[in-house]
């Protein structure tokens, strides 16, 4: 906990402790919190499912013997347990997009406010509001519409921050709700390794006053047990180190993760803070005192830690970094953004009003944009998606009317399962991959794409072209987003190709 004040530097708090920490802030908490969930479930209903989310659908429709035995198989990544949530709040509200998505609106919803509460315990209640708008500004809102567990994971995190922060430290019922909380996050994602790193850090050089080893064993108890429920799982998915990747671990992959988990964070929540203190302090007259740093605000900036420990894994494991995987730093960072505020500024009331109303204006005026937008939403990993499976959904029925009854798209992106699963008319589509046509090198990653696709083959319905298939039906096919190198094979092969544009989207009617 930060120290109290001490009384002769409290006078500024006559008058104005109250509304800075009274009932008030609980109440524009949980009425911002359901701002973005109900913001979130609405983009949920409307929004189509993308590729990653169409694993998730598949997997969870599956009984609980079948979700274990797919997952074994390796076509998933995501633990047994988030498939199975999944697979009830299907049966409890039917198959549908919202079904997917609504954990994780949950999530995000119960995170956002025990967020808040750990700031408002360590500060007040008005820096604890600080706390929502810091994450309001994050990736964390992009993952409360998705159909994957990284909502749930930061949410554990946020809990296992709360408990650590607000039980006795040499209690073993505060060790045990500390190490259920881990477990819970591995549960979630197996990422949530990385969920102990700050509290390993603060084990290692916090004065022995201030350790909580209890917790931090029994945290590490709770991981290892939840890695070991799921070890055939994770044997399946153990797939060879240093590898073609999509997010490969680079230098240049770290510094986009902190860039990607606080998108324009010095344009619109930096910049804007900084000018506001400088114009504030213009009409100060006294120096406003400074607490030192004490160990709790230590633990949160220590959150920032977790992408660099999952940056060595990577390099030695995976060789995939990505900013959702270490989503788990965002309650930590979120609450030391409230203290420092608190620290500098609790004497300057308006200095956090006019910071509170900036970040939180910027992160409601970003999801009613989302809201008004929702096909315009796309991951971060696969830019331009979105647009084109709108563009191309939208279009699907004047191709049908000029004679092309088969829409060919290449096997190895991501485009063509999103294009079947959302489809009014899946039965149209042909997936084209043919390794013998001259002039086309298919990359490692395009190969990987195109094996996962194969094997969705056994869960929806997947038509595979080859050169000849092609052939036989040149009049009634056309060509979906085709690679300008397969266009040019084609061409050299005798195949007429006559172009057209839909917005983003290329489409070639053949002959």
């Amino acid at each position: 906990m930060l120290k109290k004040i001490p009384a002769e530097e409290t006078e500024y708090l006559h008058g104005s402790q109250h509304w800075q920490n009274g009932r008030w802030t609980w109440v524009v908490a949980v009425c911002l919190a359901s701002f973005y969930f109900l913001a979130t479930v609405y983009i949920a209903h409307v929004r189509l499912l993308w590729y990653d989310e169409v694993f998730s659908s598949v997997v969870s429709r599956l009984s609980p013997v079948g979700i274990w035995r797919t997952l074994k198989s390796g076509l998933d990544l995501q633990p047994p347990t988030y498939h199975l949530l999944l697979h009830y709040f299907g049966i409890v509200l039917g198959p549908s997009a919202l079904a997917l998505r609504l954990p994780s609106a949950l999530a995000m919803f119960a995170g956002l406010l025990i967020v808040f509460d750990c700031a408002r315990r360590l500060t007040n209640g008005l820096h604890g509001l600080i706390a929502i708008s810091v994450l309001s500004g994050s990736v964390l809102l992009s993952y409360g519409y998705e159909a994957r567990p990284y909502a749930l994971l930061f949410m554990w995190s946020a809990c296992s921050l709360w408990v650590w922060l607000n039980t006795p430290a040499r209690s073993k019922t505060a060790a045990l709700a500390f190490g259920l909380t881990i477990f819970g996050a591995v549960t979630a994602h197996y990422y949530a390794v990385f969920c102990l790193v700050p509290y390993a850090v603060s084990t290692l050089v916090e004065p022995p006053r201030n350790r909580q080893s209890m917790k931090f064993f029994a945290g590490c108890s709770g991981l290892v047990a939840g890695l070991a429920l799921f070890v055939p799982v994770l044997r399946a998915n153990t797939g060879s180190a240093h590898g073609a990747s999509w997010a490969p671990a680079t230098l240049g992959n770290l510094d986009r993760v902190y860039g990607d988990s606080f998108p324009h964070f010095l344009l619109l929540v930096a910049l804007p803070a900084v000018i506001w203190i400088a114009l504030v302090s213009l009409r100060q007259s006294k120096a406003v005192p400074v607490e030192p740093m004490v160990a709790s605000e230590r633990l949160a900036w220590s959150f920032l830690l977790i992408p660099c420990f999952g940056f060595v894994v990577a390099k030695l494991l995976t060789n995939v970094l990505y900013h959702r995987y270490v989503i788990s730093m965002l309650p930590g960072v979120a609450v030391a953004f409230s203290c420092l505020l608190w620290r500098h500024f609790r004497s300057v009331a308006t200095v956090t009003l006019g910071i509170l109303c900036i970040w939180t204006g910027r992160g409601i005026a970003s999801m009613v944009d989302q809201v008004r937008h929702p096909e315009r939403i796309e991951p971060l990993s696969a830019r331009g998606e979105a647009v084109r499976l709108n563009q191309l959904h939208s279009g699907e029925d004047q191709l049908l009317r000029d004679g092309r009854h088969f829409l060919v798209m290449q096997a190895d992106r991501l485009l063509a399962i999103e294009a079947v699963y959302n489809s009014r008319h899946p039965e149209v589509y042909r997936l084209f991959h043919d390794p013998t046509l001259p002039r086309v090198d298919y990359p490692p990653i395009m190969e990987g794409v195109f094996n996962l696709n194969q094997r969705l083959g056994t869960y929806i319905p997947l038509s595979y072209w080859n050169l000849s298939d092609l052939r036989e039906h040149a009049s009634e096919a056309a060509l979906v987003d085709p690679p300008d190198d397969v266009l040019e094979a084609l061409e050299e092969d005798g195949f007429k190709c006559q172009t057209h544009f839909d917005g983003d989207l290329r489409i070639v009617y053949l002959k």
